[in-house]
């Protein structure tokens, strides 16, 4: 569970860098709620809408309150993938994001190769100017676990682990326009380097205050330690 909960960690590290607003990450398991809609009798599709199980959402605490579950306590698959999502939340609070992430049984991606954990990205509020109404964009990243997918294009059927994830690279050019737009920021789009470096002798200190004043300001710049 690790490499996935750095896919998180690195998707909640672009956001956290594009500054587009807060956001939240559904995580669910594919295999929890495929044994959900068997033990149940529903079809996939309603499964997502209805029922007691797909109206929840929360963080560890929700998992370790299914792992109790009557019904999924009997079933060993449905235990498994619960048991790796508890790991996973323990792994995401180590990494400081467990705030940003929570299981949430609804959500489906769609696609049929994922085979464990999916997750997707959506913004809690998009900044706008008085007056205007938000931008509905939906989900702003998304991926997840397709550990079979590799081996549907094997002749030997071999069975790759794979995570991956993406980013809505139009759906945040649109919400990072609007933001630019209200606040009248300016981007810049040539990176500024800048050599820091002094004529005399005993101005170590000084420079560094200077090179950490540039990284505040996001430019790049070698110290010149003599």
């Amino acid at each position: 569970m690790i490499p996935d909960a750095e896919c998180l960690e690195i998707m909640c590290e672009i956001l956290r860098s594009l500054q587009i607003g807060d956001f939240l990450v559904k995580v669910s398991w594919e295999e929890v709620k495929n044994e959900m809609v068997g033990e149940k009798g529903l079809a996939p599709e309603v499964a997502d809408h209805i029922g007691d199980y797909v109206q929840q959402h929360g963080g560890i605490s929700l998992v370790e309150q299914l792992l109790q579950d009557p019904e999924l306590s009997q079933n060993k698959q449905a235990l498994e993938g619960l048991g790796d999502l508890k790991l996973l939340f323990e792994y995401l609070t180590l990494f400081g994001i467990a705030d940003k992430i929570t299981f949430d049984l609804s959500l489906a991606r769609g696609l049929d190769y994922y085979t464990g954990v999916i997750y997707e990205a959506v913004l809690l509020q998009t900044p706008v100017q008085a007056g205007e109404e938000p931008l509905g964009v939906g989900s702003v990243a998304a991926g997840g676990r397709y550990d079979g997918l590799v081996g549907m294009f094997d002749p030997k059927g071999r069975k790759v682990p794979c995570m991956g994830l993406s980013i809505g690279v139009e759906r945040i050019f649109s919400i990072v326009e609007q933001r630019l737009e209200a606040t009248e920021e300016k981007v810049w789009t040539t990176e500024t380097q800048v050599l820091v470096a002094s004529a005399q002798k005993k101005l170590l200190e000084e420079r560094l205050k200077l090179v950490s004043e540039l990284w505040s300001n996001k430019m790049t710049q070698p110290l010149k330690k003599k």
